[in-house]
């Protein structure tokens, strides 16, 4: 059936904007296609605005639609009992699926554009230093070199659902409740699902006729211009031939798959992909009633029973035995509705009348021929045969298209029955990349398992930029902490602040290289710390939150975490006193040092502020105090080292340091008050996990930091000291980006149930290929990775810290 263009109302009292105006006539003068009635549906409802932000589909008389885009997930390479885990939720989230439902699944092999390896690239500018523009060249060879000759791909996946409804109303309820029945089905094989709103569809039916000229158009768009959806997403030319079509300035030819086996393995649709070229990829099924399928299989029993009586008797005449008597395809379809009785009334199977189409779209009707060349060798392997669909291409794209019905019938030499199992078993994941599209993304390797690039912007692609490192001694942190955060964050944006606890001068080298500033800090040396400067509260953007802790407050917190790390805990008076003395100390002075707070413990009555000043003797008047006078340190570089290594093995006076460079840091940032970014790298924080109030006070300051511009990350080398302490285990949560080296196997299994690493994946990082290889993980996002330096460069040279 031809739709006829339907128009959508203008609203005729909407007030323009002078940009808006502007947007109305070229959107006008860009979209006047004439290939609308090509596109077989008849509504998104752009007129009506809560039907639209649903994303509901017309499609004709009293069938709709609605659709899900789905992300992918480890399929690929993980174990075997996990693949049947994630057929079977899909298994039994299509068997949920209703007689009046179809299920249409679209997956498009998309080429990604070479803007994601350029925006990974660092600057070569002519102001930078010899060894930086060195290095920046360096790294950018390494990274051409490593995809020049790749054409990456992005896989995207939509399920679209129909079903039989007499008006919109109904039919937008009955398809949230399949639809959410779905989801859960995906969810429980760990699936992430987003219902598509009309905008989102309106790009997935795009993606398809005329991907190079879409963009991301909204309701109002279409309310302004008076067009429908159609006027947006329609070729501006397309011409259907009998083996293939014109669209715009390619061509396009749908397939069909035939000669099915008696089961499909889950490797077709991988197979397919591996082409290497764009394709989309749609499977149609329509369920039947359990009741229609059993009465369909015992006609056709039926039919065939005659014909074997037929041909017994036949036989008979002829002097043959029964066994020769019966044709071999006789036998073989008497068999075969045995085994679809039995799916049906053993396995509990439903039944599904379905196809799988294939739309490939090429610059020439030669690359055309080639690719489909390659794609038939592709499915030869799963012994299926492509054949392309003759005489039928124009109801052959609309098939293709996400709109959720089979164009092209029921007639059996497009469609055939498949069981739940044959639905889900076309599992459409194989592994996970990730790449982000941000122009700040910066790169981290490339992916084990796919071989693409990994980029990743923390500052955009995760909900928070906090970060953390982890991997035993000797496993490559500090070399893969420089190559892949610290040296491309420093290259690519110079105005930006880079800022190193570096507890055993591991950092020194690459900051002095890049004209960094080293903050020695050990007793003896030149620099002084103040542990008494306070931020401004008026500086303060979260006053009034609930989390808001006033800067006294969380001084006095920090002298009790400092000082538990001294005297070896803090009982009830000593707490007590530290908290009133400090609230004192800014009474008195306006600039106080630990020499003032000393001296006002000593004022107080009772003995134990007697006991606990001399107890903290040597950190404010004694050997190490170096924390205990006014700052003189200079921190207007844009890379700074704070070099603890002279500190030696005095963990107590080591700990004591860390925390009070990142109180240091927490005024410095705070008083920036956003106007410059910060990156701050943290190593050995497992330190601070050790008490409570070391771990309370860094964690709260950790979470804080990066509300004022900072984007820190701690590395350790023990993370379950981190993940022990409650403090800890809260932070460790609430990171979003992981590098994960080398960890030990007790240790990786309970980091594995923390971020929801499977066993196939956890393997990385419990027996890696190499130092400085392991899991990337974004979010939910998780992929493994691997980044070798050539040793031959100067970028080797400087990150590489092995005596050997």
């Amino acid at each position: 059936m031809i739709f006829k263009k339907k128009k959508a109302k203008k609203i005729k009292d909407l007030q323009l904007t002078d940009a808006e105006k502007r947007r109305v006539e070229r959107l006008n003068r860009e979209y006047k296609p004439t290939t609308q009635n090509t596109l077989r549906y008849a509504t998104l409802y752009e007129n009506e605005a809560s039907l639209f932000e649903t994303g509901l589909m017309h499609v004709a008389k009293n069938i709709y639609s609605q659709s899900i885009s789905l992300q992918d997930i480890n399929y690929m390479s993980a174990q075997i009992e996990d693949q049947l885990k994630v057929v079977k939720r899909l298994e039994q989230g299509v068997s949920a699926l209703h007689e009046d439902n179809q299920f249409h699944l679209l997956i498009h092999n998309k080429p990604v554009g070479t803007d994601r390896m350029e925006n990974a690239l660092l600057p070569v500018t002519s102001d930078m230093t010899e060894i930086a523009r060195e290095i920046a060249l360096e790294y950018n060879d390494m990274i051409v070199s490593r995809n020049q000759t790749k054409i990456g791909f992005e896989v995207n996946k939509y399920v679209t659902i129909t079903t039989q409804a007499d008006d919109p109303v109904q039919a937008q309820k009955q398809l949230t409740d399949t639809l959410n029945s779905y989801s859960r089905s995906l969810r429980q094989a760990k699936v992430k699902s987003t219902k598509m709103d009309g905008s989102q569809r309106m790009q997935a039916l795009s993606e398809v006729l005329r991907p190079e000229s879409f963009a991301n158009y909204s309701l109002k768009d279409l309310q302004m211009t008076g067009k429908t959806t159609k006027d947006f997403v329609a070729p501006r030319n397309i011409n259907f031939e009998k083996k293939y079509f014109e669209i715009d300035d390619k061509f396009g030819a749908v397939y069909t798959l035939r000669d099915y086996p008696t089961h499909l393995g889950d490797h077709l649709f991988k197979d397919l992909l591996d082409v290497g070229s764009e394709m989309y990829i749609a499977l149609l099924a329509n369920p039947f009633g359990t009741d229609e399928v059993l009465k369909k299989i015992r006609s056709k029993r039926g039919t065939i029973e005659t014909d074997e009586i037929k041909q017994i008797r036949q036989g008979n005449k002829d002097f043959l035995p029964t066994e020769l008597s019966v044709s071999k395809k006789t036998a073989e379809g008497k068999s075969a509705a045995d085994d679809w009785e039995r799916e049906v009334t053993k396995s509990d199977q439903k039944i599904f009348s379905a196809g799988i189409y294939i739309l490939f779209i090429a610059d020439s009707l030669d690359e055309l021929e080639l690719v489909a060349k390659k794609a038939k060798s592709a499915v030869s392997k799963n012994r299926l045969t492509l054949e392309v669909l003759y005489s039928h291409q124009e109801e052959g794209l609309n098939t293709i298209l996400p709109i959720g019905v089979n164009f092209l019938g029921n007639d059996q030499q497009f469609v055939r029955n498949f069981t739940a199992r044959n639905v889900a078993t076309q599992v459409p994941f194989t592994n996970v990349d990730l790449q982000s599209s941000s122009p700040n993304a910066r790169y981290y390797g490339q992916n084990q398992e796919t071989n693409n690039m990994i980029t990743v912007d923390r500052q955009t692609d995760v909900n928070a930029p906090t970060a953390m490192a982890l991997g035993t001694t000797g496993s490559g942190k500090s070399f893969s902490i420089k190559s892949n955060e610290i040296i491309p964050t420093r290259l690519k944006f110079p105005n930006d602040k880079i800022v190193i606890v570096d507890p055993e001068g591991e950092y020194v080298d690459i900051c002095r290289e890049f004209n960094g500033q080293v903050i020695d800090v050990h007793p003896g040396a030149s620099t002084k710390l103040n542990i008494m400067e306070k931020v401004d509260d008026s500086l303060l953007t979260d006053v009034g939150d609930k989390d808001y802790i006033d800067p006294i407050s969380q001084k006095a917190s920090l002298l009790t975490g400092v000082f538990s790390r001294i005297l070896g805990d803090v009982d009830s008076i000593e707490f007590a006193l530290i908290d009133r003395v400090t609230h004192l100390v800014y009474e008195k002075f306006s600039d106080p040092t630990l020499v003032d707070w000393s001296n006002l413990m000593k004022e107080q009555v009772e003995p134990e502020a007697q006991t606990l000043a001399t107890k903290l003797e040597p950190f404010i008047s004694g050997s190490k105090n170096i924390f205990s006078e006014h700052s003189n340190v200079d921190m207007s570089n844009n890379f700074i080292v704070f070099n603890l290594k002279g500190i030696g093995s005095d963990a107590v006076l080591k700990s004591f340091a860390m925390l009070v460079i990142q109180d240091f840091m927490w005024n410095m940032i705070v008083e920036g008050k956003k106007k410059q970014t910060t990156w701050f790298y943290y190593d050995e924080i497992q330190i601070h996990f050790e008490n409570d109030y070391t771990a309370s006070y860094f964690s709260n300051t950790w979470a804080r930091i990066r509300k004022y511009g900072a984007n820190p990350l701690g590395i350790t080398q023990l993370p379950m000291t981190v993940l022990s302490n409650k403090y800890g285990y809260a932070m460790f949560k609430n990171t979003e980006f992981f590098i994960l080296l080398k960890i030990e196997s007790d240790d990786l299994q309970q980091i594995s149930d923390a971020l929801g690493i499977s066993e196939a994946l956890g393997e990385y990082c419990a027996d890696p290929t190499d130092r400085g290889t392991g899991l990337i993980v974004a979010g939910k996002t998780i992929v493994p990775f691997e980044n070798p330096i050539p040793k031959n460069t100067r970028l080797y040279e400087l990150c590489q810290t092995d005596p050997g």
